[in-house]
């Protein structure tokens, strides 16, 4: 189902080992990424390119991502808390 949404819907839901679930909209996004999850521990974000280069990074503030100043194309949304790592892949058109 999170493949089938992935590939054919705005959101992208995805069950960590602990049973975190993490929801991404819009997935692709132009200016902002949202996220909604189960787990209060994220708190810092960094975003990836497919070549490893970090593009973006910063505290994560209202549960978005501001992701305006980065080049469209494909990425690796990382959210990070001390005792969670979340990572998804995200498409900035």
């Amino acid at each position: 189902r999170a493949l089938r949404e992935y590939l054919h819907g705005n959101v992208f839901n995805m069950a960590g080992g602990d049973g975190t679930d993490v929801f991404i909209f819009p997935n692709p996004a132009q200016s902002v990424l949202y996220f909604e999850t189960t787990d209060t521990d994220c708190e810092f974000f960094q975003l990836i390119s497919l070549s490893g280069n970090i593009v973006a990074q910063g505290m994560l503030q209202d549960h978005k991502v501001d992701i305006s100043n980065v080049a469209p194309g494909i990425y690796v949304l990382k959210l990070i808390g001390q005792a969670t790592q979340v990572i998804k892949r995200v498409i900035k058109t």
